[in-house]
């Protein structure tokens, strides 16, 4: 095997830790990204892997990148969804609360059902019911 030390991606490589080049390759006649990371060595020579076995066809790693974007746009769009769905629903959820503690200043004592979710404005949900049980049978008496 030829000593790979002069390639670009290698000269690059002892400073950053990897290099990269695009360079053609007379064997298959193609324009490929050859891509070298430094291994750590028992020895403390410094080794890197070999670039070649590592090498992709440029059009196919430009199409993975597209790919890649693609992925995550859609990603990053359902996310948004989810997103906007769960602050509207919180946002409900939240002027419910506020316009039963209202409700309650007001004198009108009657409970509000609960969500069912059991997280914490369920729990409040539970709490100003029984704040509002409270003040009524106080007010009763």
């Amino acid at each position: 095997m030829e000593n790979h030390a002069g390639r670009p991606e290698i000269g690059a490589g002892p400073g950053e830790g990897s290099g990269r080049s695009i360079r053609h390759s007379a064997t298959i006649n193609r324009d490929l990204l050859y891509y070298a990371v430094r291994q750590p060595s028992a020895s403390g020579k410094i080794t890197f892997c070999d670039s070649l076995s590592r090498s992709k066809p440029l059009a196919k790693s430009c199409g993975s990148f597209a790919e890649l974007w693609l992925a995550s746009s859609i990603i990053l769009v359902i996310a948004g969804i989810i997103v906007v769905l769960v602050s509207m629903n919180f946002s409900r959820r939240t002027e419910r609360l506020t316009a039963f503690s209202q409700r309650v200043a007001e004198g009108d004592f009657r409970t509000q059902s609960s969500d069912g979710t059991g997280d914490a404005l369920d729990v409040l949900n539970d709490s100003l019911n029984q704040t509002a049980i409270r003040l009524d049978a106080t007010i009763r008496t």
